[in-house]
C-alpha cells in the first residue's frame, strides 16, 4: 500500500506539450510513466521532475548566489524531493576509444591503489621496487608492540672498497654482510661481491623513539635516496623506499598510471590499435608494473569475473547478474554491442549503492533481451527497497504489472498531453478505461498480421546457416555479448558481394539534431518553389536564400534562426519563444507571405496531415505525407524540432526522410526500431514495415533483441544460434495482448 502522505506533487504542469494537469508521485516506490508515442511521457519525467530536482540541488550547492532557472520548466512543485540522478532514453555517445574499466570508473580506482600500493618495473634493470609514502612509514612504526627490537638498515648498491670507504670516513663503522655483523673499525672492509646493509641503528620501538626514527629516515635519504629495511629478530623484515627510484639500480620510477607516449594515451592511432601499448593507453613501464600482484597488463586484460575478484568483489555480484562478466576492463566501448552498452550505463548507476534518491530512467530497456530485462526488472524493485524513488518511462507489460503506481498520458502530438490516469497499479488494471489498461486487461488486443513465406535465400556465413526471406520482414537476434554481431556484419558483406544494395536506419544515439520536420522530411523544397513564383515574392526580390532555415537573409533576425530566446531577470533564466517569428524562425517578411489563403505563419502549424490536405497539386508533398501517414507520425507539426520528439518518433522520422531522399535498395536494415513505442504503436509502425516489403519490394532485416520484437517478427534469421528464452516462452509471458 502507497504512503498517501509521502508523496511529490507537480501542478500545473505545461512544459512542452503537457496540457496544464496536477500529478503526484509517491516516495519510495516504482511509478511506471505510459502512453502512445508522443504523449508527453519524457516531457513530464525528464523535462519536469528531473530537471526540477536538478534546479533544487543546484540552488542547494550555491546558496550564497543566484542560480538560474531551468530553461523550459513550466511547473510548480511541492513536497520532498529527493536528489535526482536521471538516465534519458538511448545510449550516450561514449567517446570511442573509452575503455570499460574507465566506462566504470575503476581506472581511477586503480590508478589510487597503484600509487600507494604497486610494485614498479624498472626498465634499466628489470627489477620490481615499492614506494612507500612518509605517512605510511610512521603509521607502521606506531603499530608495533612496545619494546619490538629491530635493525635500522641501508641496502648499498655501491659496495667497493672505495664506497664503503666514503662511509667509514663519515662516521659509519657497522654493516651487515650477509646477514652477519661487521664493525669496519675492527674487522676491516669486507670483501666485494657480498651483500652488504649499512647497519644505521638498533631501535627498540618506544613513544619517545620517533625522533630517532626521523632522524634515521633523514639519513637514509642523503645517504641512498629513502631506501631502508627494518628487519625484525625473527628474521622477518619490511622494505620501504621513500622516493621514486630503483632499489636495485636507482634509476627512475614512474609511480602513476602514465599515458602512452605513442598514441597519446588514446589506444588507437590512426584508427588501429596502438602497438605499444597494445590500446591499453598506459606507458610500457606502468603496463609491467605489478598491483595485487600481478601486471598491470594482466589485470586490464582479464575478463572481468577474474579481474573484479582480485580488487572489487562487491561490483563483480552485478556485473555476473546481468551476465557481462566476460568483458575486461580494457575492451573498448566501441566494441561493445547497444545492450553491453546499455547494461554498463546501469551498472555505473547500481554501483553507487545510494539510497533516499530519485531515479529517473527513461527505456532503461532498450538493447536488452527479456532475461536480461527481468535482471533489471529485480535490480529497480530492490533500489526501492534501499530507499530510493523509481519513475521510469517504460512499455514492458511486464514492468507495467510489476510498478507500485501507474501515471498514463495521452494521446498524441497536439493531442498530447493529457493526463488520463494516476494511481496504484491494481486499480489501474482492474478499473482504467485506458488503452493500456484494456491491453493489460486483454479487452483490447494486438493484430499481428500473417505473412507469407514467399521465396527463400539460405546463406552460410562462419559454418552457420541463415535464412533469408526476401521482400518480406526478417528479424536478427543478436546477443549481449557481441558474438552474433561478427556473424551479423558478415552477413550484410556478403549480401553486398553479392551485388545487394543495402539501405540503413538507425536511431539509439541521445545525440538530435535542431533542425525542424518540414525541412528535415524534404516538405519544404516543394513549398519554398511555389512561394519563389509568387508575385510578392518577385516584387520583393526574394530568392531562395530568403527561404532556407540556415542563412542569415532567411533566419529571424531576433532569435537568430532557433525559434526561441532566453530572457534572464532576477536569477532566472527563462527559454522563451521568440517574439518576432513566434517560433517559425524565419523572418517576418517570409513569414507574411499569403499562398492558397494560407499565411506562412499559419501553414508552419499545420500537421503533416493538414499539410497533404492542403496543397493537394504538388506530387512530392502528397508522396512524403504519404510515407508518414504510414509510418503513424502525420500528427506531427511540421515546424516541430526534432529535439522535441520523442524517441519512437524519431526512429520513424528518419525512417521516412530516408524515404523521401530517394532512397531505393534491395534491403532496409533497421536497428531496434520499436525503441520508444507503445505496443499500439508497434502495431501500427509493423504494418507500414509490411506495406515496404510488399509494396515497395524491399527485404526489410530488424535488428533487435526485444521481447516485441521476436513476437511480432516470425521470421528469424538466426534462429539457431539463440539462447535464453524461446519464442514460445516469450508469447506465454506476453500472449494476452496479442490476437492468436
Amino acid at each position: 500500500m502507497i504512503n498517501s502522505k509521502a508523496l511529490i506533487e507537480l501542478k500545473n504542469v505545461y512544459t512542452n506539450n503537457l496540457k496544464g494537469f496536477s500529478v503526484k508521485i509517491p516516495l519510495k516506490a516504482l511509478t511506471v510513466i505510459v502512453g502512445q508515442s508522443g504523449s508527453g511521457k519524457s516531457s513530464l519525467a525528464f523535462d519536469t521532475l528531473a530537471k526540477i530536482g536538478l534546479q533544487r540541488l543546484k540552488h542547494l550547492l550555491n546558496y550564497s548566489s543566484p542560480v538560474l532557472a531551468e530553461e523550459g520548466i513550466k511547473a510548480e512543485a511541492s513536497g520532498a524531493l529527493p536528489p535526482v540522478i536521471a538516465l534519458a532514453q538511448g545510449v550516450r555517445d561514449w567517446y570511442p576509444y573509452k575503455l570499460v574499466g574507465e566506462l566504470l570508473g575503476l581506472y581511477p580506482f586503480l590508478n589510487n591503489r597503484f600509487m600507494r600500493e604497486g610494485e614498479y618495473f624498472c626498465s634499466a634493470c628489470k627489477g620490481y621496487t615499492r614506494y612507500t609514502p612518509f605517512t605510511e612509514v610512521i603509521s607502521f612504526f606506531e603499530a608495533l608492540p612496545e619494546g619490538t627490537k629491530f635493525y635500522f638498515l641501508l641496502p648499498l648498491r655501491m659496495t667497493s672498497k672505495e664506497g664503503l670507504r666514503y662511509l667509514y670516513e663519515q662516521g659509519f663503522t657497522r654493516f651487515l654482510v650477509e646477514d652477519m655483523e661487521w664493525d669496519v673499525s675492527e674487522m676491516g672492509f669486507p670483501p666485494e661481491g657480498k651483500e652488504i646493509h649499512l647497519l644505521l641503528d638498533r631501535m627498540v620501538k618506544k613513544s619517545e623513539a620517533l625522533g630517532r626514527l626521523f632522524e634515521n629516515i633523514r639519513l637514509s635519504r642523503e645517504i641512498n635516496g629513502g631506501l631502508f629495511i627494518l628487519r625484525f629478530l625473527d628474521g622477518e623484515e619490511r622494505i620501504f623506499n621513500l622516493q621514486a627510484n630503483c632499489a636495485f639500480c636507482g634509476s627512475p620510477l614512474i609511480t602513476f598510471f602514465k599515458k602512452c607516449k605513442a598514441c597519446g594515451g588514446i589506444g588507437y592511432k590512426e584508427g588501429k590499435e596502438c602497438p605499444i601499448c597494445s590500446g591499453l593507453k598506459l606507458t610500457p613501464q606502468v603496463l609491467e608494473s605489478k598491483l595485487f600482484g600481478r601486471k598491470i597488463r594482466e589485470i586490464l586484460t582479464l575478463p572481468l569475473e577474474e579481474s573484479l575478484e582480485i580488487f572489487q568483489k562487491s561490483l563483480l555480484e552485478r556485473v555476473q547478474r546481468f551476465k557481462v562478466e566476460y568483458l575486461s576492463l580494457s575492451t573498448p566501448v566501441f566494441k561493445l554491442s547497444l545492450g553491453e552498452r546499455k547494461v554498463l550505463e546501469l551498472l555505473l548507476l547500481f554501483s553507487l549503492d545510494l539510497t533516499d534518491l530519485l531515479i529517473v530512467l527513461d527505456e532503461p530497456t532498450l538493447g536488452l533481451d527479456l532475461e536480461r530485462r527481468l535482471i533489471l526488472l529485480s535490480y529497480l524493485q530492490e533500489l526501492v527497497e534501499m530507499g530510493n524513488t523509481l519513475v521510469v518511462v517504460e512499455h514492458d507489460p511486464i514492468f507495467i504489472r510489476s510498478a507500485d503506481y501507474i501515471i498514463e498520458l495521452g494521446f498524441k502530438g497536439k493531442e498530447g498531453g493529457y493526463l488520463l490516469y494516476q494511481g496504484e497499479t491494481s486499480e489501474f488494471v482492474s478499473k482504467a478505461t485506458t488503452l493500456t489498461a484494456k491491453l493489460l486487461r486483454g479487452e483490447e488486443k494486438i493484430e499481428i498480421p500473417y505473412t507469407e513465406e514467399g521465396e527463400r535465400k539460405i546463406l552460410n556465413i562462419d559454418g552457420e546457416e541463415l535464412s533469408l526471406f526476401l521482400q518480406n520482414i526478417n528479424l536478427f537476434i543478436p546477443d549481449l555479448s557481441n558474438q552474433n554481431e561478427k556473424i551479423f556484419i558478415r552477413l550484410i558483406e556478403t549480401l553486398r558481394e553479392e551485388g545487394f544494395k543495402i539501405m540503413f536506419v538507425d536511431e539509439v544515439s541521445l545525440k538530435v539534431k535542431d533542425e525542424i520536420l518540414i525541412s528535415y522530411l524534404k516538405l519544404w523544397d516543394s513549398l519554398r518553389e511555389v512561394l519563389l513564383l509568387l508575385p510578392e515574392s518577385r516584387a520583393k526580390g526574394l530568392t531562395k536564400r530568403h527561404f532556407s532555415f540556415h542563412t542569415k537573409d532567411g533566419v529571424c533576425p531576433n532569435c537568430q534562426g532557433k525559434g526561441y530566446v532566453f530572457q534572464e531577470f532576477e536569477g532566472r533564466r527563462e527559454k522563451t519563444i521568440c517574439e518576432e517569428c513566434l517560433g517559425k524562425r524565419l523572418n517576418r517578411e517570409v513569414l507574411n507571405l499569403v499562398y492558397k489563403g494560407y499565411k506562412l505563419q499559419d501553414i508552419l502549424d499545420f500537421t503533416i496531415e493538414e499539410f497533404k490536405e492542403a496543397f493537394t497539386r504538388l506530387p512530392k508533398v502528397q508522396e512524403i505525407s504519404l510515407f508518414a501517414e504510414k509510418a503513424g507520425i502525420a500528427y506531427l507539426r511540421v515546424s516541430q524540432s526534432l529535439k522535441e520528439l520523442s524517441g519512437g518518433e524519431r526512429v520513424r522520422v528518419n525512417l521516412v526522410r530516408m524515404l523521401v531522399e530517394g532512397g531505393k535498395g534491395d534491403f532496409l536494415v533497421l536497428f531496434y526500431p520499436f525503441q520508444g513505442l507503445h505496443l499500439k504503436d508497434v502495431e501500427g509502425y509493423y504494418d507500414f514495415l509490411h506495406y515496404l516489403a510488399t509494396n515497395k519490394k524491399l527485404t526489410i532485416i530488424i535488428y533487435d533483441s526485444s521481447p516485441v520484437a521476436q513476437i511480432f517478427c516470425q521470421k528469424v534469421i538466426n534462429s539457431s544460434s539463440q539462447r535464453g528464452f524461446t519464442k514460445e516462452e516469450i508469447l506465454n509471458l506476453y500472449n494476452l495482448y496479442f490476437k492468436n
